[in-house]
C-alpha cells in the first residue's frame, strides 16, 4: 500500500485464518496420530504451514495445544534420527540439541514441512520464555543463511527476536532497528511479516496519541488486505489504547492550560474519544472471542477496564480487570 496518498490495497488473502472449532479438530486429529504413532498423518498435518500459525495462535488452555504441535515435531524428528547408531547406545533421545545442523536443515528441506517451521519452532520458544531453545533456532538460522537461502524465514525468525528484545528485555530500540532490518529483507510490503515488522516498529516507537491511531488503523487494513483477522484486532487494540490515552489527556487539560482551544471544546472531544475508545475495544473483543484469540480478547478486556475506571464505573472496571486476568491464567501469557 501507498501509506502516502492512502490508496487501498488489492491483495490476494495469503493467510488462512481456520475458525476456533477447525483448530480444536486438527490438535484433537494430531494428537490421535502421535498416540496411535500414525507418521503419516502426523507429517501431513504439519506439512501444512497454517497449522502451525493457527495452533500457535490458539495455544489452548495451560499452552496445551502448542504443547501437542511441539510434541508432534519432536515425534517425527525421534522418527527421523533415532537410527543413528550413538543414540540407539546410548537411549538419548533426539532433539534439535544433539542432531546435527547440517542434517536437520536437509530433512526439512526434503520433507514436506520445509525450514520455514524453523520460526514456527522459535515462536513456541517464545511463548514458553525458553530462551536456550529459542537462541539456539536463532542460530541456526543466522550460522546457515546461505544454505537455507530463504530470505523469508530469515526475517521471520529476527521478528521474533525483536519481539524478544521488545517484550523479555524492554529494549525497543534494538527492536525497532531488527524490525527494520526485517522489512528490508522481506522487501514485499505486503507480506505479512513486512507488516507484523511495521506494526513492531510502530509499537516501540514513542508516538503521540493522535498519530498512533493513524498509524494502526492503516495497519489494520493492511493485515485486514491479505486476510490475517487476528493481527488486525491487535492493531484496533493499538487504536482503542491511543483513542483512551488521548481522551485522558485532553480530560486532564485546565482551562489555564487550553489556550488555543476552549475548555469545553477539549472536553466534548475527550468524551467522543472516550467512546471511541470503547467500541473499538468492544468490536476487538467481539471478534477476538469469536475467533478464539485470547491474546486480543485479554488486551481488549484491559482496555475496558481501563475506559470504565476512566468513567467511575469501577464495578464495571473491576469485572473486566478480573476477566482479562483469568484468562491470562489460562492461556499463560507471561508477557503481552
Amino acid at each position: 500500500m501507498n501509506e502516502q496518498n492512502g490508496e487501498n490495497l488489492i491483495i490476494e488473502p495469503q493467510v488462512k485464518i481456520e475458525k476456533p472449532e477447525a483448530v480444536i479438530e486438527i490438535v484433537k486429529d494430531l494428537d490421535e496420530a502421535l498416540k496411535s504413532e500414525d507418521e503419516s498423518t502426523v507429517r501431513q498435518i504439519l506439512e501444512r504451514k497454517e497449522n502451525w500459525q493457527n495452533i500457535i495462535t490458539r495455544r489452548g488452555k495451560k499452552m496445551e495445544n502448542i504443547d501437542t504441535l511441539e510434541n508432534a515435531f519432536d515425534f517425527l524428528l525421534e522418527k527421523e534420527f533415532a537410527k543413528i547408531s550413538e543414540m540407539k547406545k546410548t537411549g538419548e533421545r533426539t532433539n534439535l540439541e544433539n542432531v546435527k545442523v547440517k542434517d536437520l536443515l536437509q530433512w526439512l528441506k526434503e520433507s514436506g514441512m520445509s525450514q520455514e517451521v524453523l520460526p514456527e519452532l522459535m515462536s513456541i520458544a517464545y511463548h514458553r520464555r525458553d530462551d536456550i531453545k529459542f537462541f539456539k533456532i536463532l542460530s541456526i538460522i543466522l550460522e546457515n543463511k546461505r544454505e537455507i537461502n530463504n530470505n523469508k524465514v530469515l526475517g521471520e525468525a529476527l521478528h521474533h527476536f525483536a519481539s524478544w528484545q521488545s517484550s523479555v528485555l524492554e529494549k525497543k530500540d534494538i527492536a525497532i532497528n531488527i524490525n527494520e532490518e526485517v522489512k528490508k529483507l522481506i522487501g514485499n510490503e505486503k507480506e505479512q511479516y513486512a507488516i507484523k515488522a511495521q506494526y513492531g516498529i510502530m509499537h516501540n516507537m514513542n508516538l503521540k496519541p493522535r498519530k498512533r491511531v493513524e498509524v494502526f488503523e492503516k495497519i489494520k487494513e493492511r493485515f485486514l488486505a491479505i486476510g490475517d483477522e487476528l493481527n488486525s484486532l491487535q492493531a484496533m487494540n493499538e487504536s482503542a489504547k491511543a483513542y483512551l490515552e488521548l481522551a485522558k489527556n485532553q480530560n486532564n487539560m485546565t482551562p489555564e492550560t487550553s489556550v488555543k482551544e476552549s475548555h469545553r471544546k477539549l472536553k466534548s472531544q475527550a468524551e467522543g474519544n472516550f467512546l471511541l475508545a470503547k467500541d473499538l475495544a468492544l468490536e476487538s473483543l467481539g471478534k477476538a472471542s469469536d475467533l478464539g484469540y485470547s491474546n486480543a480478547e485479554i488486551r481488549a478486556r484491559e482496555i475496558l477496564s481501563e475506559f470504565y475506571h476512566q468513567m467511575g464505573d469501577i464495578k464495571k472496571a473491576k469485572s473486566y480487570k478480573r476477566s482479562a486476568d483469568g484468562l491470562r491464567k489460562n492461556f499463560n501469557y507471561k508477557t503481552m
